[in-house]
């Protein structure tokens, strides 16, 4: 039987961010009754990017994250990546969420997730 912890506790874990992000959106949707698109509504705009923003990146990561995992990756090398990543998601989604942005919280969680996106790779190879 493979046990994965790692993988399983992270993607658990991101799961349910998403489904914060997703609500934070329907919620703002059904608010200001637009149902498609944005409107040019920055608010639902930022909150709509940083739901795909997150989307866009996490099942990657997760993929790569599995493959270390299941190939007996170091636990404690997994473990730091799966919380660098998760927190550089949390960062990135925070920062353009804003309307009146502070880039730091957007550069900073970009570059956790590109950083974990490399460690993994090499990891791997």
């Amino acid at each position: 039987m493979i046990h994965l912890p790692i993988t399983s506790i992270t993607a658990s874990i991101l799961a349910l961010f998403y489904i914060f992000l997703t609500l934070r959106v329907i919620v703002y949707r059904r608010k200001t009754q637009i149902g498609v698109g944005s409107a040019g509504d920055i608010v639902l705009t930022r909150r709509i990017r940083a739901h795909s923003n997150f989307i866009e990146y996490t099942p990657f990561v997760l993929f790569l994250l599995f493959l270390s995992e299941i190939q007996n990756g170091h636990f404690y090398f997994l473990m730091c990546v799966a919380v660098f990543f998760t927190l550089g998601r949390s960062l990135h989604a925070y920062g353009v969420s804003q309307v009146k942005e502070n880039l730091r919280f957007r550069i900073a969680g970009m570059m956790m997730t590109f950083f974990s996106l490399i460690l993994l790779s090499f990891n791997l190879l």
